[in-house]
């Protein structure tokens, strides 16, 4: 399945060619991420944008296979090249602060 191909309705089970087929979640909205994860507790929930950062990745394999485990292990987002979040690299994986052991209220959790 490429990203590119738009599916209507709140998230849906899909299988990125860009994570070799794994199925993981397409949830459209932030809103519907919870009812998401509680119907598919077992998969990744991934945005449209977040696979379409992904998608552009797609030549380097192990940048993607990285980010999708730091993803699915420590609840992480993929940031967008153009996001201004992302100012020091070419795609950037952000790790909520509190997945770490000891972090700070104050972490902003940008790894």
């Amino acid at each position: 399945m490429s990203i590119g191909e738009r599916i209507a309705g709140r998230f849906h089970v899909v299988k990125p060619d860009v994570l070799g087929g794994e199925e993981v979640l397409l949830v459209e909205r932030k809103d519907d991420l919870e009812d998401a994860q509680r119907a598919h507790p077992d998969l990744v929930a991934y945005t449209p944008r977040e696979l379409r950062e992904l998608e552009r990745l797609r030549d380097h394999p192990g940048l993607v296979r990285a980010a999708h485990a730091i993803k699915k292990h420590l609840g992480a987002s993929v940031i967008p090249r153009d996001s201004p979040l992302n100012r020091w690299s070419r795609g950037c994986v952000a790790i909520p602060a509190e997945r770490f052991h000891g972090a700070r209220e104050e972490d902003d959790g940008v790894a």
